[in-house]
C-alpha cells in the first residue's frame, strides 16, 4: 500500500515537472517571438542617422538627434527660397543594444566640398527628375541627387560613392510636407514604402489631421503606435 503511493506520488512529481518544462519552454519561444517582432519593427521604420543635420526656420542648423515635435525645418527650396515644414510626428528617436545597417551616400557639391549622408538602405531620397529612389539603390557615378548648393538651389549632383555601415541609432520622423532638406540632400520622410511621393502624402493624411487636433508629444525609443499600425498595413 505504502509502496504503491510513493510511486503514484512520483508520477505525480514527474507530471508536474513535466509540465513545468513545457510551460518555461513556451514563455522562451514567446519572448524570442517578441524579441524579434520588435527588431523587425525597429528595422522596418527606419530614417536617417542621428547625427544628420537640418536647418530650422531660426537660421539655425542642429543635428536630427536634438529635434523635437513643433519644429519648423527646411522641406523644400522654391524659386530661391526655403520652405520650412513642421515636424508633426517623431515616431522613433534613439539607440539600440543591437546594430543595424545603415547606408552612406558620398556626393561632391558645386562648390566642389564633399557631402555625405546616412539613412536606412530603404529610405526614400529623390532623384533629379523628383522621383524617389531607395538610398541603397543609388548607382555611383550614375545616380544624380537633388543637392542644395549655396545660392539656394537644388541642383542634380551625381553619388560619388556607396557604402554599407552599422550604427546602433536612427530617428524616424514626419514633416507636413513629406519632405527635408538633410545635410543638404532633399530627402522625403517615408521609408520602405511604394516609391511614389504623392501616395505616400495620402497614406499618411489621417495621420497629419489627427496630429492637428491631437498633438503628439512621443519622443522615444519605442515605436509610436501610428507608426506601428502603418508597418502591419503596409505588409
Amino acid at each position: 500500500m505504502y509502496r504503491r503511493q510513493r510511486e503514484e506520488a512520483e508520477r505525480e512529481r514527474m507530471r508536474m515537472m513535466e509540465e513545468l518544462q513545457r510551460e518555461q519552454e513556451r514563455q522562451r519561444r514567446l519572448q524570442e517571438e517578441r524579441r524579434r517582432e520588435e527588431e523587425r519593427r525597429h528595422h522596418d521604420n527606419g530614417c536617417f542617422s542621428l547625427d544628420t543635420k537640418v536647418q530650422l526656420s531660426s537660421g539655425k542648423f542642429i543635428e536630427m538627434a536634438k529635434l523635437q515635435v513643433g519644429d519648423c525645418i527646411c522641406s523644400n527650396v522654391k524659386n530661391g527660397e526655403k520652405e520650412f515644414s513642421e515636424v508633426y510626428l517623431i515616431s522613433h528617436l534613439g539607440h539600440f543594444d543591437h546594430s543595424l545597417s545603415m547606408t552612406k551616400i558620398e556626393f561632391t557639391r558645386s562648390d566642389g566640398q564633399k557631402g555625405q549622408i546616412r539613412t536606412t538602405p530603404s529610405h526614400c531620397i529623390f532623384h533629379e527628375d523628383l522621383s524617389i529612389l531607395y538610398a541603397k539603390d543609388a548607382v555611383p557615378g550614375v545616380t544624380k541627387i537633388l543637392v542644395l548648393n549655396e545660392t539656394n538651389e537644388l541642383v542634380p549632383v551625381v553619388v560619388d560613392n556607396l557604402i554599407t555601415e552599422g550604427d546602433t541609432g536612427y530617428i524616424s520622423f514626419y514633416t507636413r510636407a513629406g519632405t527635408v532638406i538633410a545635410n543638404n540632400v532633399l530627402c522625403s520622410c517615408y521609408d520602405d514604402c511604394p516609391q511614389s511621393q504623392t501616395l505616400m502624402d495620402l497614406v499618411f493624411a489621417p495621420i497629419r489631421l489627427w496630429t492637428k487636433v491631437f498633438p503628439s508629444n512621443h519622443r522615444q525609443k519605442d515605436l509610436h503606435p501610428a507608426s506601428i499600425a502603418y508597418i502591419y498595413v503596409r505588409r
